[in-house]
């Protein structure tokens, strides 16, 4: 055996080493020498070293265990060594022949450098003098005589001899290379290939040896890649690259007439975008991005694109136009309704502009993922979506096209599913405190972004958060604790009871009845809901509860009595039994409020709102012999059962806190810019995809039970990039406008507008502005100073290595308007509209720092 082989190779017991006829050498009395060679080092540390194993994903596979095809560093045979016949059969053709290749040009050369050699080494006189006279004697290599010391010129044949001596060093040089090849035959493995087996060598000498990248920490404590620090500086030179023409300081003829134009709204914000060359806006809730806009667009995904590799999550890159047969399977194509843009190809397909990818994604990993030892699995993507927004408003708020970040988690139950709904909850946190952290030192109350319990909606599952920022603007109201970090939506929200709105009789609450089907005959059951009289019922609250109920029912649930018409509509004539006796039993639903009545008084209001909707006249009939509640439902179990308590109650501003009872609920108005959901199996089961679980052991004969295949445990994560972007611009304008008036009061120069307008402008975060610097020169182009601007790049450049924190490498952006068509003046107004942090101004006599 080669010694390479007889070094990786693992050493058999010393039975099987008699058994083979071979005496194992017995182990040497003086002990081992401190000092050993690097191959012998190398082959003790793997020796030490447990088995490596490589796990590559194959295409097609199916089945559990299907995707692990793995390969590992122990020998092949049960611990067994290979014989050098086993290795080269181990190996691939292509491995083969390149070794026989160099063999044998290695033998040939040898051959003709030892035909050579006879140059090179010096005849004895003898020798000469006895060699026949017939046959002159060779010349040596440059041989020197005597008489002339200088060397003669080589002849044709001392060239060949040289061409043949370089490339016997060539071939002497690929010897190791295929020794090399030979040796990985030991971690071979039927069909894998030699080049994945190298780098799989590769890869395990580079992690025994220690060679592996050290880790660095963000100040949110993200280990990435350790770079060395620098910092480069991209210029941008407005002469030479698209630069549109500035917009005019009125409001955009696009914009809606009743835009909000008060200074830092959506509306005015927008405006400012505009004029600043942000955006442009192609039609209503459609906008292009300019180089300003994609730079601070790219610096938010970025940052979010950081958060989420940082949870091991892979980024995909998800259609625009999709299939509506999968829309239609799970039932969302009717749910959106007019919200999906539709449309139709030449053939007649149907497709939809992706909204939403929860179909989609749900597809592609369920045809990938067959087994739990997959999972979990966490994708993400940030690409544009489309939704027919009926009015678009707000700015880039509420628009028709938007930049969209969405995350998919697949897991193998729900406990594994809440815990990466907790660790991407980590992840998002994060992400709003790097983007509305700012260094802006300027005396403005900054927004508050906040986590509220939501509802679900037309996305389903089982748990969901919103993620909103605190502005007048938003369209959304949330209730949030005076004393603790109780938040949630108005829709989700709940509150204590005040003991002054509690029932204290029966005719102190309101009963509503509800039906679940159409059915004139058989309706199944009807649902009776029971609240305070002076409370009101929270519409999202009371659909979600009777979603609950009515798991399983896809009949629209419909409210019977009392009806907003007044009128109870049904055929008294022909049906004069009346609309109760098509339902089998009835299900009381009760507000926590009502736990003040005793079960009995709860009946009693609902006997008295059953006799009234199955009387023609609507009233309940006051007779004593009248029908019990059990006389119209015989088959209904006993009171315990079907009476249940649930939070239907209108969550108002001023009630207790659910949370911690001392605390008061204040309402306020917030953006939501991003929502998280655990989906369970919503998705996976209408869609039909399975994966083979984890087998069980019976506990009872401790024998391993027969796997089974489960649904994915999904979910879903979004934040919208461009909703951030236009709630970061009204943050920038404010910060803008509240450092104008801090120069006002102290007496600085402030040009405003001649109508008395707010100054145009924005003051973006130092990590988010799109570009750090700007450098304004005069109009004349033939003055422009080249020099001063190249003085002043290299002093920004060294002011971002000398400043302290995260070491690493650091692009700054710098913007050079050198336009010789604009005046000094336009340039500082649109120099403010960029947002740097500092604006420098380079005349005859220098440059100089104006902000």
């Amino acid at each position: 055996m080669i010694p390479s082989l007889q070094r990786l190779s693992k050493p058999t017991d010393t039975a099987a080493s008699s058994s083979s006829g071979t005496p194992r050498r017995p182990p040497p009395s003086t002990p081992r020498p401190t000092s050993s060679t690097h191959a012998q080092r190398r082959a003790a540390a793997l020796e030490r070293q447990p088995p490596i194993t490589f796990a590559p994903r194959r295409s097609g596979a199916s089945g559990e265990g299907a995707s692990n095809t793995s390969f590992s560093a122990e020998p092949t045979k049960g611990g067994t060594k290979k014989t050098l016949w086993q290795s080269w059969l181990s190996l691939t053709p292509r491995t083969r022949m390149t070794m026989g290749i160099a063999v044998a040009l290695f033998s040939v050369t040898g051959m003709m450098v030892y035909k050579q050699v006879e140059y090179l080494v010096p005849v004895p006189k003898a020798q000469k003098e006895a060699s026949s006279p017939d046959e002159p004697h060779k010349p040596r290599l440059f041989a020197i005589t005597a008489v002339d010391r200088k060397p003669k010129a080589p002849a044709q044949e001392d060239v060949k001899t040289a061409s043949t001596a370089s490339t016997a060093l060539l071939a002497c040089l690929m010897l190791p290379m295929a020794a090399s090849r030979l040796r990985m035959g030991t971690f071979s493995k039927a069909g894998s290939s030699s080049q994945t087996q190298g780098r799989a060598w590769n890869a395990m000498l580079a992690r025994r040896s220690g060679m592996v990248e050290k880790s660095r920490t963000f100040s949110s404590g993200r280990p990435l890649a350790q770079r060395r620090k620098g910092s480069s500086v991209a210029t941008v030179y407005l002469s030479r690259s698209f630069s549109p023409v500035p917009a005019k300081a009125s409001a955009s003829p696009l914009l809606p007439s009743d835009a909000d134009s008060s200074p830092g709204s959506a509306d005015e914000s927008l405006s400012m975008l505009l004029r600043g060359g942000y955006i442009r806006q192609s039609s209503s809730g459609i906008f292009t991005f300019l180089p300003p806009g994609l730079n601070l667009l790219k610096k938010i995904e970025t940052i979010i694109a950081e958060e989420m590799e940082a949870i091991d999550a892979s980024r995909i890159d998800m259609p625009t136009l999709l299939s509506n047969k999968l829309w239609k399977k799970s039932g969302r194509d009717e749910a959106m309704g007019s919200e999906l843009y539709r449309l139709k190809d030449r053939k007649g397909g149907e497709f939809v502009l992706g909204p939403t990818y929860e179909e989609e994604v749900t597809k592609l990993v369920g045809g990938e993922v067959h087994s739990y030892k997959q999972l979990p699995v966490k994708v993400y993507q940030m690409t544009r979506k489309h939704r027919d927004e009926p009015r678009p408003r707000l700015g880039l708020l509420r628009t028709r096209e938007f930049v969209m970040k969405d995350m998919y988690t697949f897991d193998a139950s729900i406990d594994e599913a809440k815990k990466s709904y907790q660790e991407v909850q980590g992840a998002y946190e994060r992400i709003m405190d790097r983007l509305f952290s700012s260094d802006v030192e300027v005396d403005v109350k900054q927004q508050n972004w906040r986590i509220a319990q939501a509802d679900s909606g037309a996305m389903g599952g089982i748990l969901s958060h919103e993620y909103h920022v605190e502005d007048p603007a938003g369209e959304d109201d949330l209730l949030v604790c005076s004393s603790c970090s109780y938040t949630a939506n108005s829709e989700l929200a709940a509150s204590r009871p005040a003991g002054d709105t509690m029932p204290l009789v029966s005719a102190d609450v309101v009963v509503r009845l509800y039906s679940l089907s159409n059915d004139p005959v058989n309706a199944g059951s009807l649902l009776a809901l029971v609240s305070a009289r002076n409370s009101s019922i929270n519409e999202v609250k009371v659909a979600g509860v009777l979603r609950t109920v009515s798991a399983g029912s896809k009949a629209a649930v419909q409210q019977l009595y009392p009806t907003k018409q007044g009128e109870i509509h049904w055929d008294w004539k022909d049906r004069p039994e009346g609309p109760v006796v098509r339902f089998s039993q009835i299900k009381i639903l009760a507000d926590h409020s009502c736990s003040s009545l005793s079960p009995d008084d709860i009946t009693e209001a609902v006997e008295e709102a059953v006799l009234s909707y199955s009387d023609p006249s609507g009233d309940a009939p006051s007779s004593s012999d009248s029908p019990r509640l059990l006389d119209f439902f015989p088959s209904s179990p006993s009171q315990e059962d079907f009476l249940s308590y649930h939070d239907v109650r209108l969550a108002e501003s001023g009630s207790s806190c659910v949370s911690c009872s001392s605390g008061t609920l204040t309402q306020s108005k917030a953006i939501e810019v991003g929502h998280t959901f655990i989906l369970g199996t919503r998705y996976s089961q209408s869609l039909g995809y399975q994966f083979a679980a984890r087998p069980e052991v019976d506990t009872e004969t401790g024998k391993q039970k027969a796997q089974e295949r489960r649904y994915f445990q999904m979910g879903c994560y979004g934040i919208g990039v461009t909703r951030l972007m236009g709630v970061l611009a009204m943050k920038a304008r404010r910060s803008f406008l509240a450092l104008q008036q801090t120069q006002d009061s102290a007496g600085v120069a402030s040009k405003g507008d001649a109508s008395g307008e707010s100054k145009p402008g924005f003051l973006w975060p130092k990590h988010l502005a799109p570009y750090s610097h700007v450098i304004l020169l005069p109009p004349s182009a033939a003055s422009h100073p080249q020099k001063e601007v190249e003085t002043l790049l290299t002093r920004f450049q060294r002011e971002q290595e000398a400043a302290p924190g995260d070491e690493g490498e650091h692009t700054i952006s710098v913007l050079v308007d050198d336009r010789p068509n604009l005046s000094m003046g336009a340039k500082l107004t649109e120099a403010d509209l960029s947002g740097a942090g500092e604006v420098w101004v380079v005349g005859k006599e220098g440059s100089r720092r104006v902000r």
